[in-house]
């Protein structure tokens, strides 16, 4: 067990960008709905292809949530297994960002918008879990 003087390896820059980023990937799936939302009622949208996509969406989410919530916890608890799961979301995170972008069946400019800041958001995540992985690893008794 760490003394009271011991040093702690967690990244406070990880985990204000995780929580910034979780309130913004909120703020995404509920504006991404109305969209969906618009676009079902203006565009000619055929009825699979939407159903498609909100489930897709909502699988998303659930996705980045499990994501987030391992990062946090790899983080705050300066475990290595969780941090390199948070790690590995991030590429089929960083897909369905790049569906949503580029190739959903109408991509609006709001979304182009929405998508590319979230993609911002888990790039500068997950140099922040590499930098603290690689702290942690560094400053591991058993490395």
């Amino acid at each position: 067990m760490a003394g009271p003087h011991s040093k702690s390896n967690s990244s406070v820059a990880l985990q204000v960008l995780l929580y910034f980023g979780g309130i913004y990937f909120k703020l995404y799936v509920f504006l991404e709905l109305l969209i969906f939302i618009y676009k079902g009622n203006v565009l000619a949208y055929p009825t699979s292809n939407i159903t498609s996509e909100v489930i897709l969406l909502v699988l998303f989410a659930v996705l980045e949530m499990v994501r987030s919530f391992m990062a946090a916890k790899g983080n705050l608890t300066e475990r290595k297994v969780p941090l390199v799961l948070g790690i590995t979301l991030c590429i089929p995170i960083f897909f369905a960002f790049m569906f949503f972008f580029q190739w959903q069946t109408y991509v609006l400019r709001i979304e182009t918008i929405l998508n590319a800041i979230g993609m911002a958001f888990v790039a500068l995540e997950l140099l922040f879990m590499l930098a603290a992985l690689f702290a942690f690893i560094r400053n591991s008794p058993y490395a």
